[in-house]
C-alpha cells in the first residue's frame, strides 16, 4: 500500500472527538506506540503524550498436521507457529503423559524438544513416540490449542513373509485405536471451558488460585438425559485441572511447575512454597480422563506479599567528623534480600555509646550531637 493509501486507511479508522480525544476503530497491535497531543495558540504551544499498548490473544497461524504417519528413524517436525501480544507461552504435551512430559522451547524430553518458533522435533523416533500431541499457546489475553495424531511405524514389521506385525507393534496400534468418546472429548476440549481465573496472594510465600467454568458446573453423576440439555459439551468431559505456575521473568523458556487437581476437589488450589515479593505467572488447564488436555485459561500475574529484609546492612565505617557530625557508610542490600520495595535506610542515634563492628576495625562512638550527615 502506498503512502496515500495508508493515510486514507488511517482516516477511516481514526476519529478525533472534539474536545475529548482520539478514537481508533478496530485497534490492532500495530497501532501501539506513543501518541502526542499538542495544543497551540498565538502565545505558543504545549504538548502531552500517552503510551498505547494493544494486547492480542494467541492465534496459531501455522498448525501441525492433524494426522501424520512416519517410519522409525526419520526425524519428525510438527509445526506450531503462533502470534499474539504479549508474546505467548508455547508448549507441547503428549496425551496420556504426566506433567513431566510438558515441553517448552529450549527444553528437551528424551528425544523430543521444541524450537524457538514453537515446532516440536522428534529425533530418531521409535514406535513408542506414537500418540496424540497438543500444542498450546497462552498469554494474558487468551489461549489457543491444536492437536496432532502421530503414528510411527517400523517398515520391517510389514516385510516379514507369512507373519503378522510383531506383538509390540500390534499393542501400540491397539492403544492408539480411539473410541468415539475419546474423539468427542478431544474435539470438545478444543473449546474454551474456563470462564475466569483469579489469583490472590495469601502471604509472603503462597497464593490462592480459583477458577470458574463456563456455564453451570454440574457433577458427573447428573442424569445423562437432563444434563445433555444444560451442561456445555466440553465441561462434561473435565475430570481435573492442571495448575501451572512459574516465577515471572524475561526468560520465556523458563519451565512451569505443574500441579494436578482432581475435579472432585473443587475449583480452587493453594500454591505454597513461593518466594517473597516475587511476581508469578499462573494459568489453569482442564483435562479429561487419560489426560486429554483442554484449552488453557489466560495467564494471570500475581505478586506475593512483602516481608522484612532478609538481612541487615553491614556497616563499613562509622566515625566522628567533628564534635557535631559523624560519617556512616554501609553496604547496600542485594535486590533478592529486599523482600519488597526498599524505602531507604534509617540511621538512629541514642544517648548512650554505640559499638560498630566493621570488617576492618572496631570503633566506640559516643552519643551523636546535632545532625548526622549520612552517605549511601
Amino acid at each position: 500500500m502506498n503512502e496515500k493509501g495508508i493515510y486514507s486507511s488511517l482516516l477511516f479508522q481514526v476519529k478525533i472527538i472534539h474536545g475529548k480525544g482520539l478514537r481508533i476503530k478496530n485497534v490492532h497491535p500495530s497501532d501501539g506506540g506513543v501518541y502526542v497531543c499538542e495544543a497551540s495558540n498565538l502565545m505558543g504551544k504545549i504538548a502531552t503524550s500517552a503510551q498505547l499498548r494493544v494486547s492480542e490473544r494467541p492465534v496459531i497461524t501455522v498448525r501441525p498436521k492433524a494426522h501424520l504417519q512416519q517410519p522409525i528413524g526419520k526425524a519428525i517436525n510438527l509445526e506450531c507457529m503462533v502470534t499474539g501480544t504479549p508474546k505467548p507461552v508455547v508448549y507441547w504435551a503428549r496425551e496420556g503423559d504426566d506433567a513431566a512430559e510438558f515441553v517448552m522451547p529450549g527444553m528437551r524430553r528424551n528425544n523430543m524438544y521444541v524450537t524457538s518458533d514453537g515446532a516440536l522435533k522428534i529425533e530418531t523416533p521409535s514406535v513408542e513416540n506414537s500418540g496424540h500431541y497438543a500444542c498450546a499457546a497462552v498469554n494474558e489475553v487468551g489461549s489457543a490449542m491444536a492437536r496432532s495424531h502421530l503414528v510411527v511405524f517400523d517398515p520391517a514389521d510389514f516385510e516379514k513373509e507369512n507373519s503378522s506385525p510383531i506383538e509390540n507393534h500390534v499393542k501400540t496400534y491397539e492403544k492408539e485405536s480411539d473410541t468415539f468418546e475419546r474423539d468427542e472429548a478431544r474435539l470438545a476440549l478444543l473449546e474454551r471451558t474456563i470462564a475466569d481465573v483469579d489469583v490472590v496472594p495469601l502471604g509472603t510465600s503462597s497464593v490462592r488460585v480459583t477458577w470458574r467454568l463456563l456455564g453451570a458446573d454440574f457433577d458427573h453423576d447428573d442424569d445423562e438425559s437432563s444434563s445433555s440439555l444444560t451442561i456445555p459439551a466440553a465441561v462434561r468431559y473435565i475430570d481435573g485441572y492442571r495448575v501451572h505456575y512459574r516465577r515471572r521473568s524475561t526468560d520465556t523458556y523458563e519451565d512451569f511447575e505443574v500441579v494436578t487437581v482432581p475435579r472432585e476437589r473443587g475449583n480452587e488450589f493453594k500454591v505454597m512454597g513461593l518466594e517473597t515479593y516475587v511476581e508469578y505467572e499462573v494459568f489453569v488447564q482442564p483435562f479429561s480422563k487419560e489426560v486429554i488436555l483442554g484449552q488453557p485459561s489466560p495467564i494471570r500475574v500475581v505478586r506475593t506479599h512483602p516481608d522484612l529484609p532478609s538481612t541487615a546492612p553491614e556497616i563499613l565505617t562509622a566515625e566522628m567528623l567533628n564534635s557535631s557530625a559523624a560519617f556512616v557508610a554501609w553496604n547496600k542490600l542485594d535486590v533478592d534480600e529486599h523482600n519488597g520495595d526498599l524505602l531507604g535506610y534509617q540511621v538512629s542515634r541514642t544517648s548512650g555509646s554505640i559499638k560498630y563492628e566493621t570488617p576492618s576495625k572496631s570503633d566506640r562512638l559516643h552519643s551523636f550531637m546535632a545532625l548526622l550527615f549520612v552517605r549511601t
